[in-house]
């Protein structure tokens, strides 16, 4: 294999998972091939979120999952079903064909977390269903409206401006059962903690690997901003041909008026990946790219 052949690898030392109907964390132990019980309450520090796609497709008997994308407004989320692409596009063009096929929103948030050895190392959490949204708690006495249980979704926009910088705790299961048709699951509890200095830098140091390693993986990855630019670079070019402004056409503007494949492009168009905009899936402008 030459040098440049070497595959860059995702720096998560462990993928843990929230089971809404038993109401525990775990994670998947590749070497005796079974999911393992963590205990909680489980404490990490954030450092960075990503959105995918996760779920369970009941006809095929497969599992649901995408690439990664840090906004969800430009980058192409590419969702396969097994083997099979089953969706590719913008989260709000494709949402409708994600619910349907079994697939769902997933906050895929890649966390600092102290290992077997005590050590701090890389995990990621996926949020999503029960762990991301909650659900509705249907009390006994009926005469009582129903609960909205939050969890991860609430639980950062109420602390949003405390995640970077202090730790979180998942103390367990909220104990209060919610209900969504015939199914019966429980949302996990959260909370905030204080960390050291001495901790704080280390998950600091772990961001830049993090960082690094998604430098890496979006390289590659597709984007419709450059269909933007593109656009409403040509609108401007026809404004001036035909008369909308006196202003004169620069050389990139002729060639829109004078080559019509999309191959005949200039390279740099649609080639960039968004700048250092950091996307905030509790931003109010972003509700369409919630599952709610």
């Amino acid at each position: 294999m030459a040098r440049g052949d070497v595959q860059i690898v995702n720096p998560s030392t462990r993928w843990f998972k929230w089971s809404g109907n038993e109401g525990i964390l775990s994670y998947y132990d590749k070497v005796a091939k079974e999911n393992v019980e963590v205990a909680t309450p489980f404490t990490f520090l954030l450092l960075d979120t990503f959105t995918t796609i996760k779920g369970f497709n009941e006809d095929t008997k497969e599992g649901i999952y995408s690439n990664e994308v840090k906004d969800t407004t430009k980058q192409i989320l590419n969702v396969k079903c097994g083997k099979e692409v089953i969706a590719s596009g913008i989260y709000k063009d494709i949402k409708a064909d994600v619910v349907a096929a079994g697939g769902g929103y997933c906050q895929s948030c890649y966390i600092a977390f102290k290992d077997d050895n005590g050590e701090l190392a890389i995990g990621n959490i996926a949020m999503t269903g029960s762990s991301f949204g909650g659900g509705s708690h249907k009390p006994a006495d009926k005469n009582m409206k129903e609960i909205e249980v939050g969890a991860w979704l609430a639980f950062t926009k109420a602390n949003s401006a405390a995640l970077l910088t202090k730790g979180v705790i998942i103390e367990g299961k909220d104990e209060r059962l919610c209900i969504n048709g015939v199914v019966k699951f429980y949302a996990p509890k959260f909370k905030l903690t204080e960390v050291s200095k001495e901790t704080d830098t280390a998950a600091i140091a772990l961001t830049q690997i993090l960082k690094a390693y998604m430098a890496e993986y979006f390289k590659n990855a597709v984007v419709v901003e450059g269909e933007k630019v593109v656009a409403a670079q040509v609108e401007e070019a026809v404004a001036k041909t035909y008369g909308a402004t006196t202003t004169e056409l620069t050389e990139t503007e002729k060639v829109f008026l004078t080559k019509s494949e999309p191959d005949d492009l200039p390279n740099n168009f649609g080639a960039e990946l968004p700048g250092e905009k950091e996307f905030d899936p509790f931003d109010p402008n972003n509700d369409d790219d919630l599952p709610f």
